[in-house]
């Protein structure tokens, strides 16, 4: 996501509160680097926040890293579930996939010869 999106003043530190701020910089720097900024106001913080966060300040490599990749949390995808065991006694969707029946494949055919159903028909016809 964060390819995609940064955080800048505009977009997102000047619609939250100072200490969500804060807690994005602890976040990607530690409590040093929230309490470098703790003392400023709300709206230096949001602009010295969106050029840490745009890797423009002089910092470690490894906070600059983290603040690259920064995203808030509602933006943050889910973790990947594939390693936790299935606790719901259901084989998962991935199982399901493995377990295809070998004559599924030629039900879907059709006289086209494509294999995608209703791809000889019009979109009208598929309409109706």
């Amino acid at each position: 996501m964060a390819a995609w999106w940064r955080p800048s003043a505009a977009n997102y530190f000047d619609r939250v509160s100072k200490q969500v701020i804060l807690e994005a910089l602890g976040e990607i720097g530690g409590h040093e680097l929230a309490s470098r900024f703790a003392a400023a106001k709300k709206g230096e913080l949001a602009e010295s926040a969106e050029r840490v966060f745009a890797g423009q300040f002089i910092t470690e490599a490894a906070v600059k890293e983290r603040a690259l990749a920064w995203v808030p949390e509602v933006m943050r995808f889910a973790e990947a579930q594939a390693d936790e065991p299935d606790t719901a006694g259901h084989g998962g969707e991935a199982e399901v996939m493995t377990q295809s029946d070998p004559d599924a494949e030629d039900q879907g055919a059709d006289a086209s010869g494509t294999g995608v159903p209703g791809a000889d028909s019009s979109p009208r016809e598929l309409a109706a």
